[in-house]
């Protein structure tokens, strides 16, 4: 399950203006890995490992201002046309992406617009990469 969450008010193509970004991954019935990420505007993100990660717990990560400004204005060029995507495929984890008082599920990738993908990918490397270099 993947979950993002963002505080704010209503921008452009109706996505709130966020203050945070909440990314929830949920387990799937194998080695998905399963976490939340908390990324505020300000760069200092939290790490919250539930299962399948390499670390387990809350830990604080530091994400670099141009880092953040980018996946920021990634975020405000979505253009959603739905707030729940499903593929009807039970193994799959669900993710949620979380903005101001909008929440977004996703599950599998049937349907699902390429710029939601693209940002969703951006938010797992940007977890990979300060998480890994802040061990």
């Amino acid at each position: 399950m993947l979950l993002i969450s963002f505080a704010g008010c209503k921008g452009v193509n109706g996505i709130t203006k966020a203050s945070a970004i909440t990314f929830i991954k949920e387990p799937c019935f194998g080695k998905c890995p399963a976490y939340t990420f908390i990324l505020p505007n300000t760069g200092k993100a939290t790490f919250i490992g539930k299962k399948n990660v390499s670390k387990i717990g809350q830990t604080s990560i530091n994400v670099p201002q141009t880092k953040v400004r980018e996946i920021y204005n990634q975020l405000h060029e979505l253009d959603l046309k739905s707030k729940k995507y499903n593929a009807r495929l039970r193994d799959l984890p669900e993710k949620k992406l979380i903005y101001g008082t909008d929440t977004i599920y996703i599950k599998g990738r049937k349907g699902v617009p390429e710029s939601l993908q693209n940002f969703i990918t951006t938010l797992e490397t940007t977890v990979n990469t300060y998480l890994l270099k802040n061990d």
